[in-house]
């Protein structure tokens, strides 16, 4: 991205954006937290990527009303978490639920993995009991109405960081679970406290049910919407819950989870030297024949470690009228919830 130097000196750049694209920002219509209008760039080097007269993004943050506005024709496109919403745009004549690659996948973290808060989270087999507990098929039809996949590793099949022989690591097994307690000294279990977002509470609801069979009381502590990020970075908590984004590059983990400088590694815990040395690799080879083998004993160890627990990854989802569904020039960046306005027309 390029900014020019003049811009990078007003402090409103993030409201009033400067760029070449091919549609400009109209601040005097847009209303902040509400809608956002953009217009055709006057004089624009390629006017025949200017489908569009007028762009408009409302900001629509309860499902229910983005799922009506989009029923009645007041919106053409609607982005979607796997909500009931969701699941009703697919059965929804007139309208079509299009489910795109990439996505998220929504996991928890052992933030205290060195047992400072938590001791019980210090041993690794208690960790990987709590990932046998976890009923993934379960949670993905009750809690995300069918539209996710069950997940064992961050990336989705399909992409090339994607180990196959990762999948169904820790596919459920409870047996194997309350064994892994016993050998840990925990069969009689232990508490921790977890933070939670609105959006997130059905499904460390349905996570605690999973861990209460093998003992393990999971106290959920909402906090406001917004911060769960931020206080994942503090020790405020033992353990948290994100989702990966699947258009993420893997060298990332190494800087949000593995690192002992790790943004989401707020104990401060030094990884394994393998995983150290794992990385480095990684970051030193450019292809990506050459780097997934050397991401995919990354994952692996990571599945041994078993600090990053992956549950589900959802699709993008997005809910579009039928005419704009057929549309050939409506075209998605892969992995976000952004569409190419580059191109798109209407008139066709």
């Amino acid at each position: 991205m390029m900014v020019s130097a003049a811009a990078l000196d007003d402090p409103a750049l993030d409201r009033n954006p400067v760029g070449t694209g091919p549609y400009v920002y109209v601040a005097d219509q847009s209303r902040e937290g509400e809608l956002r209008v953009y217009a055709p760039t006057p004089n624009y080097r390629a006017p025949e990527q200017q489908g569009l007269e007028r762009i408009e993004i409302s900001e629509i943050p309860d499902n229910t009303a983005r799922l009506n506005a989009l029923k009645t024709g007041q919106i053409d496109l609607a982005v979607f978490l796997s909500s009931p919403q969701a699941a009703i745009v697919e059965r929804t004549a007139g309208i079509t639920l299009l489910k795109q690659p990439g996505g998220t996948t929504y996991h928890l973290s052992i933030l205290d993995r060195a047992g400072t808060l938590v001791p019980a989270f210090a041993d690794p087999k208690v960790r990987m009991a709590m990932n046998y507990a976890i009923n993934r098929e379960a949670f993905s039809k009750a809690i995300e109405f069918g539209l996710s996949s069950p997940a064992s590793q961050p990336y989705v099949a399909g992409l090339w960081q994607h180990d196959p022989s990762l999948e169904g690591r820790y596919s459920y097994d409870l047996d194997q679970a309350r064994a892994l307690m016993k050998e840990a000294g925990y069969e009689d279990g232990f508490e921790f406290t977890m933070p939670s977002i609105p959006i997130f509470a059905s499904r460390l609801e349905a996570v605690a049910g999973f861990l209460k069979e093998i003992n393990i009381t999971m106290n959920i502590q909402t906090v406001e919407p917004g911060t769960l990020a931020r206080r994942s970075r503090t020790r405020d908590f033992p353990a948290t819950n994100l989702v990966w984004n699947n258009a993420i590059d893997p060298k990332f983990l190494t800087t949000y989870y593995v690192a002992e400088d790790a943004v989401f590694n707020p104990f401060k815990i030094k990884p394994d030297p393998e995983l150290t040395e794992l990385s480095a690799q990684g970051l030193a080879t450019a292809a990506e024949a050459a780097r997934a083998p050397i991401y995919y004993k990354m994952q692996h160890k990571l599945a041994d470690e078993s600090y990053m627990i992956f549950i589900t990854t959802t699709p993008v989802l997005f809910g579009a009228s039928d005419a704009v569904a057929a549309n050939p020039t409506v075209k998605f960046r892969p992995g976000t919830d952004t569409p190419y306005f580059s191109g798109l027309r209407v008139d066709n």
